[in-house]
């Protein structure tokens, strides 16, 4: 039985034959996107509504178009009215339905399933607005998200370099992202699949640190430029922009990252980070000037809790931060 999980909380559980190694292609059946895709593990899972229909490719055979006809069992409360079921497993072909964002059982070549909604407390849901990061209260991981305004040219780009500590306390030692203690084990999330999104989605991956080091091994490329550290990606509060994000409330040019973040590794639940400005930017490209933090605004703003020549964001919160200014505001979440 093999398990694949994504952060918008689904996965599927296949029964086949132990000995060799498989692969999912699929698409959105629903939509008629039909157009194969391979889930590699270095390449990020789609969201749900992009991925849900599948066939399973043993790498060592041709895919085998099996035709059979999906039977359906509900698992636990969710009553067959449930759309997100209908949707999956209504469509007519040639593959497994599925219900995104529940654990979906199969068995190879073979239309019997069942559809269960996943045990309390294993989803991925929005921290509570409640904990408090660094305290011993709520999970350790928390979506954390950084904003940085900075209005750019087309061509360029600002990367977020950060660490739990000030820059010129952490890089002295270390050659590396994996072994500088200051370094941040981050997971970064999508924020979308159009055109739009392109350089965030290719430079984040194997994107593994949140550091002062710049590109990390193995870090993708974006037609073949290398990343100068984690990507962020311009945003808009306009809904018709294709930059839009819903949290963005401020306005257009906000450079967006949005991570899981283990709040145990920061100090004190706070850490700090500087942009890098790419492209042709002058006397301006590079590492960001230092900044005096201001005392933030903002539901969960507040003082600066140590001296740094750096922006400080709070784990677990949406940090907004100004390109070489010191002013922020820092909030909870929705």
């Amino acid at each position: 039985m093999a398990s694949f999980h994504h952060s918008d909380a689904w996965d599927r559980l296949l029964e086949q034959k132990p000995e060799l190694p498989f692969f999912l292609l699929g698409g959105n059946g629903v939509t008629g996107n039909t157009e194969p895709q391979e889930l590699a593990k270095d390449r990020p899972w789609p969201s749900c509504g992009d991925f849900e229909a599948f066939h399973c490719l043993r790498p060592t055979s041709n895919l085998d178009l099996y035709i059979f006809t999906q039977h359906l069992t509900i698992g636990g409360n969710l009553g067959e009215a449930d759309p997100r079921i209908k949707a999956a497993v209504l469509v007519p072909g040639l593959t497994h339905g599925e219900g995104c964002g529940f654990i979906n059982i199969f068995t190879w070549n073979e239309g019997e399933c069942t559809i269960e909604p996943f045990p309390d407390g294993t989803t991925d849901t929005p921290p509570s607005s409640s904990f408090e990061p660094g305290s011993s209260e709520g999970p350790s991981v928390q979506r954390t998200v950084i904003f940085l305004e900075q209005h750019t040219i087309v061509g360029q780009n600002v990367f977020i370099l950060g660490g739990s500590e000030d820059m010129t306390a952490c890089t002295g030692g270390s050659s590396d992202a994996e072994s500088d203690p200051c370094s941040m084990a981050i997971t970064t999330r999508s924020l979308g699949l159009s055109q739009h999104y392109s350089g965030y989605n290719d430079w984040r991956v194997n994107d593994n640190f949140l550091d002062w080091h710049g590109a990390e091994d193995k870090q993708g490329l974006h037609l073949g430029q290398p990343p100068y550290g984690s990507p962020s990606v311009w945003t808009s509060n306009v809904n018709t922009s294709p930059g839009y994000q819903s949290l963005n409330t401020f306005g257009e040019a906000y450079w967006m990252l949005d991570f899981d973040l283990d709040c145990s590794l920061t100090n004190g639940g706070w850490f700090v980070i500087k942009g890098w400005l790419s492209g042709e930017a002058g006397e301006f490209s590079g590492l960001e000037e230092d900044v005096t933090q201001q005392v933030c605004s903002g539901s969960a703003g507040g003082p600066p809790p140590f001296p740094s020549s750096g922006h400080m964001a709070k784990c677990g919160h949406i940090n907004i931060f100004h390109y070489d200014r010191g002013d922020c505001t820092i909030n909870k979440f929705p």
